[in-house]
C-alpha cells in the first residue's frame, strides 16, 4: 500500500469523466455477510381447501373447461378483414 499513491479529494478519489460525462463509480461493500440460517417451516401452514364453486349450477372445472386446442383458436391471430378505402381526388387547380 506504500507503494500504491492515491490522490484524495475531500476523503475520496476525484470524479472519472469520460466524453465530458461523469461515470459514478460505486463503493463495493467490503463486508461479506453470512447467509441467514433457512428456518424449518414445515407444518406451520394448513392445506388449502379446493372450493368447488358452480357457476350457473355448472361446476367449474378450473383450466379443464375448454380443450387446448379451443384455447389455441381463441388466441390465434384474427384474419385481416377487407377495409374499404375511399380514393383521394386530386384537385387540379393552377398555381396563383
Amino acid at each position: 500500500m506504500a507503494d500504491e499513491q492515491v490522490n484524495l479529494v475531500a476523503g475520496h478519489p476525484p470524479a472519472v469523466k469520460a466524453g465530458g460525462m461523469r461515470i459514478v463509480q460505486h463503493k463495493q461493500p467490503t463486508i461479506e455477510r453470512l447467509p441467514k440460517d433457512a428456518e424449518d417451516c414445515t407444518g406451520l401452514t394448513q392445506p388449502v381447501v379446493v372450493n368447488v364453486m358452480s357457476v350457473s349450477g355448472a361446476p367449474v372445472k378450473g383450466n379443464s373447461d375448454y380443450t387446448p386446442q379451443a384455447a389455441q383458436v381463441a388466441h390465434s391471430p384474427k384474419p385481416p378483414s377487407h377495409i374499404l378505402t375511399k380514393p383521394q381526388i386530386n384537385i387540379q387547380q393552377p398555381r396563383k
